[in-house]
């Protein structure tokens, strides 16, 4: 797992919806910012500042969308959300699961901008920010 740049910023992105419903760009890779940050500036929910503002957002997210009875998906988001953002500097930090309502809650962060190392000759470079920030 590549770190987050120190200038780094989130970019919230989400979903509310019904169960067994996923938008296309949710299948394929749903926890790759990448995929996520190729998407249109408009389904940005919120762009953070620094980790504790993405948290703080994120924590507020899963308060008004709790989940399910021991839904392990909403249990999970919330125990390694810090983690995710400060300890691992995941280029993501996400929650999937069934709400209350039976809803499917999808909310992700996505670093931006992503470094630009790949992994691979065949990848493609990650995505500008959608917002048009500089990348390092």
């Amino acid at each position: 797992m590549t770190g987050t740049p120190v200038d780094a910023h989130w970019h919230a992105y989400g979903y509310t919806g019904p169960r067994g419903y996923f938008p296309h760009h949710e299948r394929d890779a749903p926890t790759d910012p990448a995929s996520w940050l190729g998407r249109p500036a408009s389904e940005i929910m919120a762009t953070l500042s620094g980790p504790e503002d993405a948290e703080a957002w994120m924590r507020q997210q899963l308060a008004a969308l709790p989940g399910a009875e021991g839904e392990p998906g909403y249990l999970s988001a919330s125990l390694y959300l810090r983690e995710n953002l400060y300890a691992a500097q995941s280029t993501t930090a996400w929650a999937s699961y069934r709400d209350r309502h039976d809803r499917h809650v999808l909310r992700l962060l996505a670093a931006c901008p992503q470094p630009s190392v790949r992994r691979y000759p065949w990848e493609k470079p990650p995505p500008s920010c959608p917002l048009g920030e500089p990348s390092p």
